[in-house]
């Protein structure tokens, strides 16, 4: 508490709960995102780090959690610009996915989405070109026309053709994806 005494509900749940506890890792996961949003970045990989091999150990190594862990721990080496070991767990996350979710799901084509951005600052135009199309369909089939996983896609694909010289998306598309946001 802010008096420097006792954190007793993190006690308590420290006390009651294992360190493998699925709650536990849980909620272990859910600190590493908000560590991530707060640009805490070395910390939450940290922690992400070991809710995915505890999650490895509790579920498999394809498991929805392993796939969110890895999906966030991509998100937060691209965010400290280690386009390297982003793209290396972007792509265990897409291919861990497919096995969890299949093929055409939107969470699948969540998880390219983090792909397709780090594809497109290492100048892999086309690959996330093509990562993005297929994220694209998915959401175009799959989610309400209005979604932000679809305008995402779109902006981002747009983001693509303009680096390549290629502004065949018209920009009035990559300007309405915006919209659901704003």
């Amino acid at each position: 508490d802010s008096t420097g005494g006792p954190d007793w509900p993190s006690l308590i749940f420290e006390a009651s709960a294992p360190t493998m506890h699925p709650d536990r890792v849980t909620i272990e996961t859910i600190l590493g995102e908000a560590l991530y949003l707060q640009g805490r970045l070395d910390e939450s990989a940290s922690i992400l780090l070991d809710a995915l091999r505890k999650n490895t150990e509790l579920f498999g190594p394809n498991s929805v959690g392993a796939v969110d862990d890895l999906d966030r721990l991509a998100a937060v080496r691209y965010a400290q610009r280690n386009l390297g070991e982003a793209e290396s767990y972007s792509r265990e996350a897409v291919a861990r996915a497919r096995i969890v979710f299949g093929e055409e799901h939107s969470g699948t084509a969540n998880v390219a989405m983090t792909l397709a951005r780090t594809l497109t600052d290492l100048g892999k135009y086309q690959e996330a070109e093509a990562t993005l199309r297929e994220a694209l369909a998915i959401f175009v089939e799959k989610l309400p026309s209005d979604h932000q996983y679809t305008a995402s896609a779109e902006y981002f694909l747009g983001e693509v053709l303009l680096a390549t010289n290629r502004p065949g998306y018209p920009e009035a598309k990559v300007t309405a994806s915006m919209n659901p946001w704003t």
